[in-house]
């Protein structure tokens, strides 16, 4: 499934999509109060607030582009979605006690992969192509970060870990009863569910971020990034 690799971005990128056009759009305020400060010329400062600005708007329309789709889902794959990439501590909460989904293990990674080719394909509906987001977010930090976690099979370490009493699936057991079952781990996965919710998702963090991305600059590029 690597040719997701950028639909599984986006997802883990939506819950924090409106903190970093907020961000953006500070940036750019920023920018544009110390120009007189820079050292470079007034349209390269000029343009460095511009990308600011664009940045925003571009977060803003991928934002609303995911909600749409969601909003299409029925409520067993929003309970997916939710439960693996967004980890909204009041949506997930608000499943505990009617899981919408029960079904085995094996079942549940079948239907998350059938679920991330369906995303690629309403994501494409609306223009969001593999081409189209190594165009507009191959040289944006956070999602740089993100998808060389996701690249080099390190998915765990782009959200925290879960907690046992967070809601978790519902598997039919040989005598009938439904038990539940939670995959910690996108390897190993299996522990007993019960009550309250998950812990939010965290896709942002600075770790092993180098001085140049920092500052917004980018020793890779975007084709490789994504590649």
């Amino acid at each position: 499934m690597k040719e997701y690799l950028y639909v599984k971005l986006l997802l883990y990128a939506y819950p924090k999509l409106g903190m970093l056009e907020e961000s953006s759009r500070s940036s750019a305020e920023i920018k544009a109060a110390l120009s007189f400060r820079t050292q470079c010329d007034a349209y390269t400062a000029a343009v460095k607030v511009a990308d600011e600005v664009l940045m925003a708007e571009r977060l803003r329309a991928l934002a609303e582009a995911i909600g749409e789709i969601v909003e299409e889902c029925t409520e067993g794959e929003r309970f997916l979605l939710e439960y693996r990439y967004f980890r909204r501590k009041g949506e997930l909460g608000s499943f505990a006690g009617k899981c919408p989904v029960r079904c085995t293990k094996r079942t549940y990674f079948r239907l998350q992969e059938y679920l991330l080719s369906k995303m690629a394909a309403k994501l494409a509906a609306r223009g969001y192509t593999r081409e189209r987001v190594i165009e507009e977010f191959g040289e944006y930090p956070p999602f740089r970060r993100v998808y060389r976690a996701l690249k080099e099979g390190k998915e765990r370490a782009v959200v925290l870990k879960r907690k046992r009493q967070e809601p978790g699936l519902c598997q039919k057991s040989s005598d009938g009863e439904t038990r539940g079952f939670l995959p910690r781990r996108m390897s190993t996965a299996m522990a007993r569910t019960a009550r309250t919710a998950a812990q939010i998702a965290t896709i942002c963090t600075g770790e092993g971020e180098t001085a140049g991305e920092a500052a917004g600059g980018s020793s890779v590029s975007p084709e490789t990034c994504f590649r």
